[in-house]
């Protein structure tokens, strides 16, 4: 039965945790077992790698590694303009050649907001003194 790992689900929007409508976002993962690994066609048949909420469109191949035992994949998926949902994850149903599938799901995996910086401060009342001591992100 395949494994699952090196899972990476990352935007480019506003940091790599924090997306908005029309980011792209990036999946990478790896898929190992004793068994060849399939890759063809784009996305190797009964597989499912999915992004976003259910019945979005369906993320992009953009390369796989020629190792048979051990690939990794990488899917490319740009969030709709008009989205309305605050998170979002993704599912990978996956097999090796002798039909052995294998499932994973990871929800609200990045979140749509903006990021902001905040500085905390710290007032001392004795001293009458204040300090930067910790920058945040904060989602809007």
């Amino acid at each position: 039965m395949p494994t699952i790992s090196s899972i990476s689900l990352t935007s480019n929007g506003p940091s790599q945790f924090i997306t908005a409508p029309n980011a792209a976002i990036s999946l990478t993962f790896t898929v190992v077992d004793n068994l060849e690994v399939p890759t063809a066609p784009p996305t190797p048949l009964g597989w499912v790698v999915a992004i976003g909420p259910q019945g979005s469109l369906l993320p992009t191949l953009q390369s796989t590694s020629p190792s048979t035992l051990s690939r990794f994949f990488s899917y490319n998926w740009n969030i709709p303009a008009s989205a309305t949902y605050n998170t979002l994850g993704y599912f990978l149903n996956v097999s090796d050649t002798a039909g052995n599938f294998r499932s994973l799901r990871g929800t609200n995996t990045l979140t749509l907001g903006k990021s902001m910086d905040a500085c905390v401060m710290l007032h001392d009342s004795i001293h009458q003194y204040r300090s930067n001591i910790s920058v945040l992100s904060i989602i809007v």
